[in-house]
This record gives structure tokens, C-alpha cells and sequence, in this order.
């Protein structure tokens, strides 16, 4: 790849230069904690400098990284998540109004800062259902008296 498969506004680190080259390669690195960890593989476009011969990877490959991280867990990735919510054409504001998650936390799971947890994970597989998502929507109507089962005491 020429340089003009590079990220936009990409710079060489150490000269500064923007010539700059571009090839995939498989990549394997560690998740983890020492004693527990394993290694994960997943391809990632390596940059190298004409100008100073320095490599390195751009935003993409930390993207990259973090969906193999989510295959590995069996957790929804940010495009995973931000396809849930846009199928319902929902903002990010109104998909936390419904479903009582933080907008904040939603923010950043969907921008891959942060992974959701297996319990939200399982939560958000849930919503894949549009039925549940209207029980969730239902749930929160407020109450009318009109639905009333049992005698107040």
C-alpha cells in the first residue's frame, strides 16, 4: 500500500514525515492479567515511514484490537452496539431513557473506550427483540390507575 492509505493527518512519530507506507499483517498480542492472560490475533494495517524507516499502527489497529478482545469474551463490539440502538432509530439519549443505561457508559462502549459487562451484554442481547424493548418502553409508562390488580393498602 502507497501513503495514501494512511489515516487522515497521520504523521511519522519520530520525523514527522507523512510518506508513509502501509501493510496488513497478523498481529498477536496479550489480554489479560500475568497468569491469566492469552494471546489474541487479529490483523492490523502496519505503517512504516519512507523518511526514517519507523513503524508503527494507527486508530484503527487499537480498534482492532478491541473487537478481537470482544470475540474472545463473547461481548458485542461498539459496531454491534451502535447498530442496536440505531435500529430502533433511537438516539443515544433516548436508547438510556428507555433502557435506564447511562448515556455515558453507552458512549463509551459504543466508541470501544470501554467493554459492557456480561450482565449489560446479556441485557443488550435481549434488546435485539423489539418486543423487549417495547416491554421496557411500557414498563416505564407512568401509572394511569387504570391498570391497578391488587387493592392499595
Amino acid at each position: 500500500m502507497t501513503a495514501n492509505a494512511r489515516e487522515p493527518g497521520m504523521t511519522c512519530a519520530v520525523c514527522a514525515s507523512r510518506r508513509l507506507a502501509a501493510r496488513m499483517e497478523v498481529e498477536e498480542f496479550p489480554y489479560g492479567t500475568e497468569g491469566a492472560s492469552v494471546v489474541l490475533k487479529t490483523r492490523v494495517r502496519v505503517f512504516r515511514c519512507h523518511d526514517c524507516q519507523f513503524e508503527f499502527t494507527g486508530r484503527d489497529a487499537v480498534k482492532a484490537r478491541h473487537i478481537a478482545v470482544c470475540r474472545h469474551l463473547g461481548v458485542m463490539t461498539p459496531e454491534e452496539i451502535r447498530n442496536l440502538r440505531e435500529q430502533y432509530r433511537l438516539s443515544r439519549a433516548d436508547f438510556a431513557s428507555v433502557t435506564r443505561i447511562g448515556e455515558a457508559s453507552l458512549g463509551r462502549w459504543e466508541a470501544g473506550a470501554l467493554l459492557p459487562s456480561r450482565a449489560y451484554d446479556n441485557y443488550l442481547y435481549l434488546l435485539r427483540y423489539e418486543e423487549n424493548l417495547v416491554r421496557l418502553k411500557n414498563r416505564h409508562r407512568p401509572f394511569d390507575g387504570k391498570d391497578a390488580t391488587s387493592a392499595v393498602v
